[in-house]
Order: C-alpha cells, then structure tokens, then sequence
C-alpha cells in the first residue's frame, strides 16, 4: 500500500529536493529564493527537523517527520506552504528545462574582459553574483559536463 499524497509529503520532498540544488553552484537566485522562503516557514514549526533534512536530504525518514508536521498544522498554515512547495517545485522544474549556461554573472567590472572557448553540455560553466578586478578578467577556455554525442563509459 503505498502513502497518500499529502500537502506534507509533497513539502518534504520538494524540500529535500531543493537542498541538494541548493548546495550546488549551479541553480539560480529563483531556485534560492523560493528554497529559502519554504525552509523558514517550515522552519518555524519543525527547525531541527528541517535542518535534520537538509543535511540528509535523501532520507525517508527525515521526510516522512516533516511531512507528519506540516500535515498536522492549522488549514490556514498549510495552504500556505502548499502555495511555497508549488512555487519551489515550479521554478525547480523552470531551472531543469532552461539547459545549459555558459556564463552568468550579475556584474562584472574590469579593465578588460577576454572570453575564450566556453562549453556546456550541462549545468552553468560559470555563475558569479559579482566579479570586480582592477586589472584583466579572462577565461581562456572552459569546458563543463560531458561532451554532447559521447556515450557514458
């Protein structure tokens, strides 16, 4: 018999989810964002347990303890972070269709920017909020994710 699909089971999930994108480099502010903003509100009724997730985010357990918390929460509370679980499970899905990056960065002040050969198969080849030198910026060559057409071994 398997569980039912409950508001609880749905947040830990995605929770768990997002906590291994969100310690990766390569998701984005939106990813951060809506990851945070589900986290502390869970976080206010199951801290520890939440924290306990993030460290384990592959443990039934651990989900199936937050998702017992939010399911016991007043209605009001839980359509609350229903709403934050679907707004992180749709940038999630948003992040995993856009494809690669090449390069992304917020700002970037420098004397003089050199780019040289940059490829992604996967994932982001750079990301950085902000980049400021005085003196040159320059990447010569920058390759991320297994070449495209190549089986894996």
């Amino acid at each position: 018999m398997t569980d039912p699909v409950t508001v609880g089971s749905i947040t830990a999930l995605v929770l768990s989810i997002a906590s291994e994108e969100a310690l990766k480099t390569t998701v984005g502010e939106a990813v951060k964002d809506a990851y945070k903003a589900l986290k502390q509100k869970v976080a206010h009724w199951a801290s520890g347990d939440v924290d306990a997730l993030e460290r384990n985010p592959g443990s039934a357990a651990r989900r199936a303890v937050v998702a017992e918390i939010v399911d016991d929460l007043p209605e009001n509370d839980k359509a609350l972070v229903k709403a934050l679980a679907g707004e992180l499970a749709d940038v999630l899905k948003k992040a995993a269709s856009e494809g690669p990056i090449g390069f992304d960065i917020g700002t970037l002040e420098a004397a003089r920017v050199k780019l040289g050969k940059i490829t992604v198969a996967e994932g982001v080849g750079f990301r950085a909020k902000e980049v400021r030198t005085s003196g040159d910026f320059e990447i010569n060559e920058l390759n991320v994710g297994k070449p495209p057409g190549k089986a894996q071994q």
